[in-house]
């Protein structure tokens, strides 16, 4: 796995354009706007250049060679996920660093516990983000891949808007649900979120070890 955490380092920054790219706009970002949208910057745009690894290794047919290497399909699978995640922890604390140079560069009070529940708010969802993108690859292809998650976010939206929609009439029918969770202790509901995130990303790694085993090289 380490030779594979190589290749996808080097993949990922294979010259020093993609660094300063990164760089400018987490900067621009916090200049621009309230310095903890670096943060999220940070995340998106180093999870976005983890994942390119995948294209990069399905290129001018690069699965086959891959699997003859002593590796298997769990192996990259595992690999893929824990680089994708690493790429996104080093771009929250990237984000952070860069919405602190921000708020000290315009003058505003630096918030470091801002910084950080925003960071650990959208790595999850970044991370269930990314995993699913690695599925959808791995099934579909880059391209085609990319349509159907604009499929799945245009479903999202329409249930969002649905569920906006429909607020005033909701609402009462969920106002017990509410209370009741509202009563909870709060490590009990961050314990049961935690829980809920660990199994759809398992989920989600198991599809895709079985669609990678699936696949005909």
């Amino acid at each position: 796995m380490k030779g594979l955490f190589i290749k996808d380092f080097f993949l990922a920054f294979r010259n020093s354009r993609s660094l300063l790219i990164f760089t400018f706009i987490c900067l621009v970002m916090s200049l621009s706007m309230d310095p903890v949208f670096g943060v999220g910057y940070g995340i998106l745009l180093m999870g976005t250049l983890a994942l390119g690894t995948l294209t990069y290794d399905e290129y001018d047919n690069g699965f086959p060679f891959l699997m003859s290497l002593p590796i298997n399909a769990r192996t990259y699978i595992r690999e893929k996920f824990l680089f994708c995640f690493l790429a996104e922890m080093i771009g929250a604390a990237a984000g952070v660093l860069f919405s602190l140079l921000a708020s000290l560069i315009r003058k505003q009070p630096i918030v470091l516990e801002d910084y950080l529940s925003f960071a650990a708010g959208m790595l999850p969802a970044l991370y269930l983000m990314q995993s699913l993108m690695i599925a959808l690859q791995l099934k579909f292809g880059a391209e085609k891949s990319r349509l159907v998650m604009m499929i799945v976010y245009g479903g999202f939206a329409g249930i969002a808007i649905f569920v906006g929609s429909m607020k005033d009439q909701l609402l009462p029918k969920l106002s017990g649900t509410i209370a009741f969770l509202q009563g909870q202790p709060a490590l009990l509901l961050l314990g049961t979120l935690l829980l809920i995130f660990l199994l759809l990303v398992g989920l989600l790694y198991i599809v895709s070890v079985k669609i990678m085993e699936n696949k005909e090289f």
